[in-house]
């Protein structure tokens, strides 16, 4: 096949000298999943979910019937309890393609939270019997992924009672916001094919497999669609996905595919691949999903050392495996654990990880895509959207952005001239980015499935800012729409670098090795008497300015005058800052994410929003100064743990807050012209616990607060 290229050829370095933090291995997480799970269903819904069983059971659309039709996974009301939760309202539903999920009366099951409740911060997982996963093979996979760096879902032995039988099961976490959290990763799209082609009789599917362009995309986590930007995020994503260089965005794909082919071949087939999108790089992280885990045999003088640095890796692997299969490893899983962790550490060792020094940016299609977004462009420009398709003989239909509308144009059937064009609204596009399709027949009973082919406005627009490393200041103005990248190289001597903003939705990405810099970020434009609405952009950013993935010693940062959500936002980072000074920020001032940081001082000076927000990390602040703060002073949430020596919190609405399972250690805080409370600590987000806050020393003009989650305790 031709291949067309639709950009030039353009050399870029990239930043990710941080993919080893995707893959975040947590024995605490693991030990607090439960072992036992209890379902109670009412009569109304226990009858109701063991007709639909027993009627998918027997029922199906292939020659041999073995598929489970969409209609039947229907939820039902469960009332849920486990070994370490009391009551918990749920939803459940048949799980799976394929009848080996179904064992009358049992079956896999999806379960979602339907109350305020969570189980170890899930409110979403699977329960699949065994046998569908190959039993320990899964958890054993499983956990090692997140060992190399790639994030995988927690996988555990549990057991099960449900319809009168106790039974073992695989449960395994869904794709949410707390999966992408647990493994340091902001919420973003995960896509997947569509697999419309299981509900397809075998006329319809050899239609199917005759199309040029038959596979479709959707995201597997739909909430995200509730962000600002979603649709043309997930539609960036799409069109991308559907280039035939795709696979070279993927991070370190060959490892993981070599992974695959060799441990797990049932997760390569397309429709069995996961992909987390990453906008502001545009590029997607692989994610394991159903590899039908399989072990080859051994050779007899196979080497099963594993290197002296990674011995505690291989400890920690071993311990985190007993507590999710509570069984101990094997000699075969412990040699096949052994051969891939150090295949890994080697790799990493001769730069042939994604985070090489430089990669190809370069876009292809195939023609046939290339002619069919053409077509489609060209009945757009020169004709009006119609209402409904009167003639219903039409072939495949293909929904897209386009001039940042919605639509879905028909194709006659087995001829590739367009029908006709609808506009869609954004509810009914949503629908079509996030949900498996329901296949209706057309009049030669063919059934006939739309492919979203993305956003055919797709443009990257993203500079590197070069990094001079012979002067000691260096200078830039980023003066356009961009997000413009500067690379800061290891081992490089001190420098001062200013950065002037001088268009509104520029944004900069600072990373690599920040050490003994300084940074100075200006912005030149008067935003006094523009309106701006917080929230991310189209790329996905909340900073003006963000520091990703950077080693920070005895940094300095300096920033005024900033519009964006955050002025400043730190994500994946780690080391110590000596100095940090914001003022004049309409939102909030500093925000830091995934990070393990140290700052010996830091002084913020009016804020629109907090002057200093701390999520998933650890972080020391030994001096901190914070003025003219519209609401927090300082927030602590999302399981962080923070220690702060001595800080003053003047005209704010609230002092030092800790919520959602953070813990704050306060030694010394002084806090005047307070309107609210001095220390609050509370749970907002239903899928972590309370706040908690230890302090020795508070001198401030309002009173605590604590809800029944939290604690707030003087030591």
């Amino acid at each position: 096949m031709r291949f067309i290229k639709i950009r030039k050829k353009l050399t870029i370095i990239f930043f990710f000298l941080f993919f080893n933090s995707f893959g975040h291995a947590d024995i605490n997480f693991a030990t607090s999943i439960p072992k036992e799970f209890y379902f109670k269903l009412s009569p109304k819904d226990s009858s109701g979910f063991n007709k639909n069983l027993f009627e998918a059971f027997v029922d199906g659309d292939t020659k041999r019937k073995d598929n489970i039709k969409k209609k039947y996974k229907k939820w039902f009301k469960a009332e849920l309890s486990t070994d370490k939760d009391n009551l918990i309202q749920t939803k459940i539903r048949l799980m799976g393609n394929w009848k080996d999920h179904l064992r009358p009366p049992i079956s896999s099951l999806k379960v979602k939270i339907i109350d305020d409740n969570n189980v170890s911060g899930m409110r979403r997982f699977r329960l699949f019997l065994p046998r569908t996963r190959n039993n320990d093979n899964e958890i054993f996979f499983t956990t090692i992924l997140r060992y190399v760096g790639f994030p995988s879902y927690y996988s555990s032995n549990v057991d099960v009672k449900f319809n009168g039988k106790i039974y073992k099961a695989i449960l395994q976490e869904d794709a949410s916001k707390e999966f992408l959290e647990r493994n340091f990763i902001q919420e973003l799209p995960i896509l997947k094919i569509d697999e419309y082609n299981y509900n397809k009789d075998e006329e319809s599917l050899e239609y199917y497999n005759s199309q040029k362009i038959k596979d479709s995309y959707i995201i597997e986590n739909r909430k995200f669609l509730k962000k600002n930007y979603a649709e043309e995020i997930v539609s960036n994503a799409i069109y991308l996905a559907n280039s035939d260089t795709f696979k070279n965005r993927v991070h370190n794909n060959t490892f993981f595919e070599s992974l695959m082919l060799k441990y797990a071949k049932h997760a390569l087939p397309e429709h069995n691949r996961r992909y987390i999108y990453v906008p502001y790089t545009n590029t997607f992280i692989p994610l394991y999903y159903d590899g039908n885990v399989n072990f080859p045999i051994l050779e007899e003088k196979k080497n099963c050392k594993i290197l002296n640095s990674l011995i505690s890796k291989f400890e920690n692997f071993k311990n985190e495996y007993n507590v999710l299969s509570k069984k101990n490893l094997s000699k075969k899983m412990e040699c096949i654990a052994v051969e891939i962790l150090n295949s890994y550490e080697e790799m990493h060792k001769e730069g042939n990880l994604f985070q090489e020094n430089q990669i190809n940016e370069e876009i292809k299609f195939s023609k046939n895509f290339l002619l069919l977004t053409k077509k489609i462009k060209d009945f757009i420009n020169n004709n009006e959207p119609i209402f409904s398709i009167e003639n219903k003989n039409h072939g495949y239909s293909y929904s897209f952005m386009y001039n940042k509308k919605f639509y879905k144009c028909f194709l006659k059937f087995n001829i590739d001239d367009v029908l006709g064009c609808v506009d869609l609204s954004k509810k009914d596009y949503d629908k079509i980015l996030s949900r498996g399709q329901k296949l209706k027949k057309n009049s030669t009973s063919i059934k006939l499935a739309n492919i979203n082919i993305g956003n055919l406005d797709y443009f990257n627009k993203v500079k590197f800012l070069k990094f001079d490393k012979n002067k000691e200041s260096i200078d830039y103005n980023i003066n356009e729409k961009f997000i413009y990248i500067l690379n800061a190289e290891e081992n490089i001597k001190q420098k001062k670098i200013t950065v002037k903003f001088q268009h509104l939705d520029a944004k900069l990405i600072i990373t690599g090795d920040l050490s003994n810099h300084e940074i100075i970020l200006e912005n030149d434009i008067d935003i006094t008497n523009l309106n701006f609405i917080p929230g991310n952009d189209i790329n996905y950013l909340n900073g003006c300015t963000s520091i990703i993935s950077a080693k920070l010693s005895n940094t300095k940062i300096y920033a005024s005058n900033f519009h964006c959500e955050d002025a400043l936002n730190i994500i994946k980072s780690e080391g110590n800052i000596d100095n940090i000074e914001i003022k004049d920020s309409l939102f909030d001032a500093v925000d830091f994410d995934f990070s393990d940081l140290n700052i010996s001082n830091i002084k913020i000076k009016k804020a629109g929003n907090d002057c200093l927000d701390l999520s998933f990390g650890n972080y020391l602040v030994k001096k901190g100064e914070f003025l003219e703060c519209d609401d927090k002073g300082v927030s602590l949430g999302e399981k962080s743990k923070g220690d702060f020596d001595n800080i003053k919190i003047l005209d704010s609405k609230y002092g030092l807050v800790s919520k959602d399972s953070s813990i704050a250690n306060v030694l010394k805080l002084s806090g005047k012209n307070i309107s609210k409370f001095c220390l609050s600590a509370y749970k907002k987000k239903q899928e972590f616990g309370g706040g908690k806050i230890n302090f020795t020393n508070v001198k401030c003009n309002k009173e605590f607060y604590n809800d029944e989650f939290s604690a707030i305790t003087r030591n």
